[in-house]
């Protein structure tokens, strides 16, 4: 997150899907250790979670397996530390170059993006986990990723003021124990 956030409280490696998230190793910056998600938590009971798995995925893996695979991961936390507080995060939306693929079935476009985050925040409610739909403070009017947030070489990263408005977004809808 450029700095938004200390690495003592970021757990990730890139193109981290919910799939390998079961397997892959992690770097646990703070504790100079490499370990899956899950292990993690049952190692060191964070207070809070956020998760964010997606926009590499969404082009690689169905949907039903995408949130099943997701569901897995969610439930084995849950399982390893049952104190903490899990929130999914939503997926990023992606620029309109993209959308031109909304009709297939390996790619990354904005119709399936809202589609997995609609069933995303319906796993959490199953799951009884927060869902946090940062998605919306990164949406232009017409539903896509707002001009200047993201990588132009790519148009599905985030710039440093795609992932600030991210960080702020996180910082002003807390999550409120009770609610």
């Amino acid at each position: 997150y450029y700095n938004a956030l200390s690495w003592d409280v970021v757990w990730a490696k890139a193109s981290l899907t919910p799939e390998s998230a079961h397997t892959w190793q992690v770097p646990i910056r703070p504790y100079g250790v490499n370990m899956t998600l899950a292990n993690a938590v049952k190692a060191y009971k964070p207070k809070r979670l956020v998760i964010t798995l997606g926009a590499n995925a969404v082009a690689v893996m169905t949907e039903d397996y995408f949130i099943s695979t997701y569901e897995e991961l969610v439930k084995k936390v849950k399982e390893n530390s049952p104190e903490t507080q899990v929130i999914v995060q939503s997926i990023f939306p992606v620029d309109i170059r993209w959308d031109t693929y909304a009709n297939t079935n390996n790619s990354i476009n904005n119709t399936k993006i809202n589609r997995l985050n609609y069933k995303l925040a319906e796993m959490c409610e199953r799951q009884e986990v927060k869902f946090l739909n940062t998605a919306e403070v990164l949406k232009d009017s017409s539903g896509r990723l707002e001009n200047n947030l993201g990588y132009t070489s790519d148009g599905i990263h985030l710039l440093p003021s795609g992932n600030s408005k991210v960080v702020e977004y996180i910082r002003t809808h807390a999550y409120i124990e009770g609610e």
